[in-house]
């Protein structure tokens, strides 16, 4: 107990036979916790919010000694990490978003309320929605289809080649 104490993360790994029924067994007292960093991506539906706006604004104004190069990457640097920062405070839900002013434009509706400033602001809210939405997955999109594009060319160019093949048989 006073060693299972001493080293509570321990962890032992049983390592692959080699052409016997005895196994090594590998034991790691401090494992390494591994953390793979997520990729930044920059998310193009965000960039009319008017905080980006501000943080690319104040970190492009930032003042960073060194050569030009340096400057760049350390501005870059620190607009990845203040803008990831605000991605995880400001995890944005669209579709939540629409189906919340769907709602109350409905209880409204059911009210009797079919004008007027609140039905005009909550009807202006729902289009700006439907714009995030659109404009999300617009750049899904694109993103998939860069990545998958090349494969489904190489298909497509194999399967137009083999076809030739038979032809000419």
């Amino acid at each position: 107990m006073e060693w299972k104490l001493k080293f509570p993360n321990a962890v032992v790994h049983r390592l692959i036979e080699s052409g016997s029924d005895h196994a090594l067994l590998l034991m790691e007292t401090e494992p390494q916790s591994w953390h793979s960093k997520r990729r930044f991506k920059y998310q193009e539906h965000c960039c009319g919010e008017e905080d980006v706006k501000r943080i690319v604004s104040e970190v492009w104004r930032m003042e960073v000694v060194g050569s030009a190069m340096f400057s760049l990457a350390q501005k870059l640097k620190v607009c990845r990490h203040r803008l990831v920062q605000w991605q995880k405070t400001h995890k944005e839900n669209s579709r939540k978003e629409i189906e919340d002013l769907q709602a109350k434009l409905e209880e409204l509706r059911v009210a009797g309320i079919n004008g007027g400033e609140e039905v005009i602001s909550l009807e202006k809210k729902l289009e700006l929605a439907y714009l995030k939405e659109e404009s999300y997955w617009q750049e899904k999109s694109r993103v998939k289809w860069l990545k998958e594009g090349d494969q489904n060319t190489r298909f497509f160019h194999q399967k137009f080649q083999s076809r030739m093949q038979r032809n000419k048989i």
